[in-house]
Formats: C-alpha cells, sequence, structure tokens
C-alpha cells in the first residue's frame, strides 16, 4: 500500500485546477494580486470485503470447510506414530547344511554326465511365532557351498542340482547347477510358498563324465550348504503369530490445534478424534496406555474415549487395502477448555491376540498410522483477538503546509459477531512508534451485529462517521516510515456484559471503507 502516489497525485491536480482557474481571468477587467482557495481533497484509504477466513492466521486457511448449514470450522490434523508391524515380521538370515549321502560302488568309464544320487529334503525356517504359507520376494540372496567327503576322492568330477519345487518365477521353479566354488544367486520377483514355514528341497549329484573307473569308498558324501541372506519381501501371508509391538512414548504440541493464538476461547461442540488406520491384513488392539493433556503449572486432564482399551482395530482382507477405525473423544470441550501445552501418550499394539491360528497378510508398504484430528466449528465465544498488518507510507511528494485540517472518514457493515477497536500506528525509520492517529474513544470502529438465541446473525452492525484528527498527529504523519494497522476484537457481549455463544457462518461479511478528506489551503501569486 503506497499512499504517497496517489495522494502527491490528487494535490497536484487540485493545485493544478486553481492555476488554471486564475490563468483565464482578463487583467484589463480585474485588479487581482493574487489567489487563494480551500479545497477539499477526498481520498480513499482502504477498502474492502472481509470474510471469516480473513480472520484467521493465513496458515489455517487450507483447513477452512463449510457445513450444510453455512458454520465454518476448522479442520487439524498430526500423524502420532507410523507403526511398523513389519519389525515384528523379519525374515532372518538362516543356513542350512544338507548331506547327500553318496552310495559306494566302482563306477565304469561314461561319455556323458549321469545322476549318481539325489536327497528330497525339506527347510523349516524356523520361524516363531509366524508360521508363513507365501512370500513374494523383493530382495534376498542364496549362497550355495558344496564339499565333498572325503575331499581328496580321486577322480570324482560332480555338479549338483538344487531344485527349490515351491520357488517360482511366473511359471519356473528354481532350478541351479553349482559345483566346487560358492555360487551366489539373487532372489528378487521369486515366489516361496510354505507349509508352517517349511518349503521344499531336492539336491541331485550329477557325476561328470570321465574316462577311467571311479572307486567310490563306503561313508562318501556331498554336504550343501544353503545359505538365505538379506530376504526381504513385497508381500507376506500365513499367520503372523501373537505379539505386541511397543509404541515410544511421545507428545505433540496443542499449539497446532489453536486457531486464534492468544485469545481466550472457548468453542461449542468441538469433535476431537484418534484415527487409527490399518494397512496390515492383522487384527490389531491398540491399547491406549496413558492419554493425558498437559499444562504447565495444572494437574493433568485425562482424555476419556467413547471405545475402552485395548480397542479393536478393523483390517483389510485384501493385499492394497485399509481399514480405519475412529475413536472419539468424549471430553473435548472441557479438553480444549483447559488450553493444554501439549498431548502426551503411551500406546502399544497388539497383533492376532488370543490367537493361534488365522490368514494374515503384510506388504512392505503396510503401516498402522495413529493421527489425531480436531474439528472445530467456529461456535463459541472470544476475547483478546489480535490482527494486525503493516504498510509503507511515503509522503515525501505532498506539502505538508498545504493541509489544513484533516479528517477520517469511516463506514463499516458488520455481519460478523466481533467488535472492538481498530489504531493507526506511526513508526519511523527507526522502528520507533512516534504516535497512533485515532484517540480511545474514535478507535471503536468496529460494531458488532446482533445475534438471537441460537447465536446466529440478526442485523449487521453499522459504524458511519467522520471526526477530525488532531494537527499534532498529521504534523507527525509525515515524519513516520511505516504505518501498523492493529485491531483488537472480541465477540459480541450481551447487555449484561457475559458473552453469548455465537456462530460464524460462510455468508457473513464485513464491509469496510476508510477514507481521509483534507482541506487545503492553496495560494498562488498572479
Amino acid at each position: 500500500m503506497k499512499i504517497s502516489g496517489r495522494f502527491g497525485h490528487r494535490i497536484a491536480w487540485a493545485t493544478s485546477v486553481c492555476l488554471l482557474l486564475g490563468a483565464c481571468l482578463d487583467s484589463d477587467d480585474y485588479s487581482v494580486d493574487g489567489l487563494e482557495a480551500s479545497p477539499n481533497l477526498l481520498l480513499p484509504l482502504a477498502s474492502g470485503v472481509l470474510g471469516v477466513e480473513d480472520f484467521l492466521p493465513d496458515a489455517d486457511t487450507a483447513l477452512v470447510h463449510v457445513d450444510a448449514n453455512g458454520l465454518v470450522y476448522l479442520s487439524y490434523g498430526q500423524t502420532l506414530h507410523s507403526q511398523d508391524i513389519s519389525d515384528l515380521l523379519a525374515f532372518p538370515d538362516k543356513s542350512f547344511l544338507k548331506t547327500v549321502p553318496l552310495p559306494p560302488a566302482v563306477v565304469p568309464p561314461s561319455a556323458t554326465d549321469q545322476p549318481y544320487a539325489t536327497l528330497s529334503t525339506t527347510l523349516d525356517f524356523g520361524l516363531d511365532p509366524e508360521k508363513l504359507t507365501e512370500m513374494i520376494l523383493k530382495g534376498g540372496n542364496l549362497r550355495i557351498s558344496t564339499t565333498l567327503v572325503p575331499f581328496d576322492l580321486a577322480g570324482f568330477n560332480y555338479e549338483v542340482r538344487v531344485e527349490l519345487p515351491d520357488v517360482t518365477r511366473g511359471n519356473d521353479p528354481f532350478a541351479i547347477t553349482a559345483s566346487g566354488k560358492p555360487l551366489n544367486v539373487g532372489l528378487q520377483n521369486y515366489r516361496m510358498l510354505f507349509n508352517d514355514n517349511i518349503t521344499t528341497l531336492k539336491l541331485t549329484v550329477i557325476q561328470k563324465a570321465h574316462s577311467n573307473s571311479v572307486v567310490v569308498p563306503v561313508g562318501a558324501e556331498l554336504k550343501v550348504e544353503l545359505a538365505f541372506t538379506a530376504m526381504d519381501y513385497s508381500i507376506a501371508r500365513g499367520f503372523m503369530g501373537d505379539q505386541v509391538a511397543s509404541i515410544p512414548e511421545q507428545s505433540i504440541n496443542i499449539e497446532a490445534f489453536d486457531p486464534l493464538p492468544g485469545a481466550d476461547a472457548s468453542f461449542v461442540e468441538p469433535r476431537l478424534a484418534f484415527e487409527v488406520l490399518n494397512r496390515y491384513g492383522i487384527p490389531v488392539n491398540v491399547n491406549f496406555l496413558q492419554l493425558e493433556a498437559r499444562k504447565k503449572g495444572h494437574a493433568p486432564l485425562l482424555l476419556q474415549l467413547d471405545k475402552t482399551s485395548p480397542i479393536e482395530i478393523g483390517f483389510p482382507t485384501q493385499p492394497g487395502d485399509s481399514s480405519t477405525t475412529v475413536v472419539n473423544v468424549l471430553n473435548a470441550k472441557a479438553l480444549l477448555d483447559f488450553d493444554p501445552d501439549q498431548f502426551y501418550y503411551r500406546i502399544n499394539a497388539r497383533i492376532n491376540e488370543g490367537l493361534t491360528t488365522g490368514d494374515n497378510f503384510c506388504e512392505d508398504v503396510s503401516e498402522l498410522k495413529i493421527r489425531f484430528k480436531a474439528d472445530l466449528p467456529l461456535y463459541g465465544h472470544a476475547s483478546k483477538i489480535v490482527l494486525g498488518d503493516t504498510v509503507d507510507l511515503d509522503l515525501e511528494d505532498v506539502e505538508q503546509s498545504n493541509i489544513e485540517d484533516f479528517f477520517i472518514r469511516a463506514k463499516i457493515k458488520n455481519d460478523l459477531p466481533l467488535e472492538g477497536t481498530l489504531q493507526f500506528y506511526l513508526v519511523d525509520r527507526n522502528n520507533h512508534v512516534i504516535d497512533s492517529i485515532f484517540t480511545t474513544a474514535q478507535s471503536a470502529l468496529v460494531k458488532g451485529s446482533t445475534v438471537n438465541a441460537a447465536g446466529e446473525l440478526v442485523s449487521a452492525g453499522v459504524f458511519d462517521q467522520e471526526f477530525p484528527i488532531e494537527k499534532s498527529k498529521v504534523d507527525k504523519l509525515f515524519q513516520a516510515s511505516r504505518l501498523i494497522i492493529l485491531s483488537r476484537m472480541n465477540t459480541v457481549k450481551a447487555p449484561n456484559g457475559t458473552q453469548p455463544d455465537v456462530k460464524f457462518k460462510a455468508s457473513y461479511k464485513m464491509d469496510v471503507k476508510l477514507g481521509v478528506r483534507a482541506t487545503l489551503n492553496v495560494k498562488a501569486d498572479l
């Protein structure tokens, strides 16, 4: 807001008109030594239509909603904790040592590779309490090592074929051939089937082609080590066991849910709730061990919930879905009237409580997220509401000596149930307040609307006056670099001085028109 350009231009225009008038007079007919006039300068200072959102902090405007009756309310949300239950389902590194007995024999020469011994067995990953039926892997490694006993078995050259019939990629079962050197195989995108953590394995020892007879002694064997490491899944199925996930105690700053910072406010029918979002296909019970509002110098206020801990949380039945369980705070109004500094909570989550079997699933993107939500209808009463703004002020183009009288004209039509004062503070280049424009009596510009018993608009409050500004204050106007606009308001009061609960609806507006009228002293020598 640059006052100087518009203000200075109009003064220059008024002076030009007077000089032009003087130039039109014929000096042969009249004897005029000079021209003196006192024109009025009318200048808009500020105008606009303000709605409810204009009285809220900028950070909150994106959270403003309107219900079916036009009542404005604010929605806040903050995630308390996202519990990764998959930490309970970590797939540990696991090694298996399998021995394939080699039948004793004198093996004649052979021009082709021939199967010599096989072993069909199982791999039990030994998870507890989980009982897996399926995993789709997004990572993992299988290291295969072999050792021949006796290690110096002359002429016995071999390979071992490792088959995992229940481990597939596409339609192809896992099958790979290894020999004496260790072999590493990536398991990404494989699907593993289990029967209570057990999958099948087939080992086939293949004797390579050889030109001489080979003697395999009694007790000869091939040891095969299978080491599964860094196993990571995109989805796991089965029964995940009865387990407890402890969530670290935390606190959150309640200022995040304060629509009028610094004001004393009381809301009617606020709605506070915890939303528990579950993307695990697992029954979960959440236990609020401790849940309270805290304020320095006061005893904690316990939050009362509409469900008793442990609270059974819904769960999805298909991967990719989620389920949300809402837990409402019963003493929401008492909680907000308490005006706490923070919330404090301790929570744990228990899966499959009391169960021994089940068909669970867990995805790598699964989460148990607890979110705190607050819906605050703008219905209630408040005081000590402070709003302010700062604008630059530059009157270098204005001749101070041309101003004789200075008036402020204010016309405000107000649907909002707010009343209060409006003051302009003059600030110099060093950020020192020089003076204020209005006297105490003049600053009561905002007249609140009249409301009915339901707190709704009956008639608008109207202020329509013009009042003079002292010459000393006008002089200081020319010394100022900036103008601070400060308003102090509260919701309207009843005749007995009490503050009834009032509603702020989206249709309520405040129409503000502020202007100045200055009487100028214009002189010109002719």
